[in-house]
């Protein structure tokens, strides 16, 4: 007998709406459970929550902590092991390192191609 897979959770972190709306709406046809939150400690509170699959993360966040702190945290985080997308404006190799050391994955530049999004999560979530 086959059992049914379960469904990847992704929990969506962005400060700017937009951004989370084009996120949320690239892969809501999907067979995704979808979050959101806008700043480090709906971030907190949803990654507690809900126990994600994987995280998209933007680096920039409002709050006591940015998104490659949350990073490291979610990555330390004994009782949940996801993978982790960071989104972030800022492109030279050493931003970039800074996110493969905090615990990355993956690292998106912004701006982004919803389409290359897309490929890298269903990547990572399988």
């Amino acid at each position: 007998m086959i059992g049914k897979m379960a469904t990847k959770k992704i929990l969506i972190v962005d400060d700017n709406e937009e951004v989370r709306n084009l996120i949320f709406l690239s892969l809501n046809m999907m067979s995704y459970d979808l979050y959101q939150a806008g700043d480090s400690d709906q971030a907190t509170s949803q990654f507690e929550k809900q126990l994600p699959d994987l995280v998209v993360l933007d680096i920039m966040l409002p709050g006591d902590k940015s998104g490659l702190d949350l990073c490291a945290e979610f990555k330390k985080n004994g009782k949940h092991n996801c993978k982790i997308i960071l989104l972030s404006a800022m492109s030279q190799p050493a931003d970039i390192s800074k996110g493969y050391d905090a615990g990355a994955d993956a690292y998106i530049t912004k701006p982004f191609s919803p389409m290359a999004l897309i490929r890298e999560i269903h990547k990572l979530a399988r």
